[in-house]
């Protein structure tokens, strides 16, 4: 199945569009990256509310330039971990995968927890480069609630997850 729904492509990127669904029908591939028009894209996180905002916001934007690392703001916060207040009171700046808030990196204490929209380095870089010197120099922590959840069973699962954890799992206690 193939579909071209959702897509603010309109008649000057219409040819573009058609390009890559004709290539996907006759080929079995696009020919090019096209995850922005997948319609897969959204989970059961995109419901009719969180729809309208997104759209409006990005209609609103249509024809300005995007910046990397720009975070959109509509529909946010949508769902958050047991720990985003804290993150929040940290100056953490927040992004959004797949509905879920996330910390990108902290701003200094008294500064907007925004990250400057450029091309070239942001406000984020020298924060990041501290961030990473701390976790290889000293210690850190991550939040790790937006990467993907394994669950992981049989013979031989225990062992195999031993070797890629540093500390050693925890013996299962059996319940009365």
């Amino acid at each position: 199945m193939w579909s071209a729904c959702a897509v603010m492509a309109g008649l000057s990127q219409g040819g573009g569009v058609g390009l890559s669904l004709a290539n996907w029908m006759v080929h079995g591939d696009p020919g090019a990256d096209i995850w922005g028009m997948d319609v897969a894209r959204y989970g059961d996180f995109a419901t009719l509310e969180f729809t309208n905002a997104k759209v409006r916001e990005n209609y609103s934007r249509r024809f300005r330039i995007t910046f990397p690392n720009e975070e959109l703001t509509a529909a946010r916060p949508l769902h958050t971990t047991p720990i985003y207040d804290r993150l929040l009171s940290h100056n953490a700046v927040m992004g959004a995968g797949f509905g879920l808030e996330h910390p990108l990196w902290f701003q200094d204490k008294g500064k907007e927890p925004i990250e400057d929209v450029t091309f070239y380095r942001s406000n984020a870089f020298n924060n990041v480069g501290e961030e990473s010197r701390a976790v290889r120099e000293r210690v850190g922590f991550s939040e790790a609630s937006n990467f993907a959840k394994y669950k992981v069973s049989g013979a031989g699962s225990s062992v195999w997850l031993q070797g890629l954890f540093t500390n050693a799992l925890p013996k299962l206690v059996a319940r009365r």
